[in-house]
């Protein structure tokens, strides 16, 4: 009976040692799984395109953020499309930036470096070096010259 009595408590730590493992083996994988979906998607929408007031554009605008940027001699449409690009939002879930009605005498060229800035100062920044006004309109944004 002492033989029986002396298994059962070293059973019992057995057991419980290999739950431990097998509970940490389980969240290692499911961390492990979480982590490469996550990386392997890119934008997902949970709603539908949102309604393209006025509003939303300039909520869009100034709260899209650019962790960095770095032009030298760029054309305004190079550099407005990278800074479109770089946000990586579909066409239906931003917004636009026209630049055709920039028909300048002298080609103008973008140059600057920043960090953390909204899409909305970068823009600004754009339309600043070739002296252009931003036109905010639902669901666009136009730079045309002053």
């Amino acid at each position: 009976m002492k033989a029986l009595g002396d298994r059962t408590p070293q059973l019992r730590l057995c057991t419980a040692t290999n739950a431990r493992h097998s509970s940490f083996g389980r969240i290692a994988l499911a961390l492990f799984l979480v982590a490469l979906s996550a990386s392997s998607r890119a934008f997902e929408p949970g709603r539908p395109p949102p309604s393209k007031t006025l509003s939303w554009t300039i909520t869009f605008a100034s709260h899209a953020t650019i962790p960095r940027i770095s032009y030298l001699n760029q054309t305004p449409e190079q550099a407005v499309h990278h800074l479109l690009g770089v946000l990586g939002i579909p066409p239906e879930y931003s917004i636009t930036v026209d630049t055709t009605r920039l028909k300048l005498a002298n080609p103008a060229v973008i140059t600057f470096n920043a960090n953390n800035v909204t899409l909305l100062q970068a823009l600004a920044r754009v339309a600043d070096q070739v002296h252009a006004d931003l036109l905010i309109k639902p669901g666009s944004i136009v730079l045309q010259p002053q």
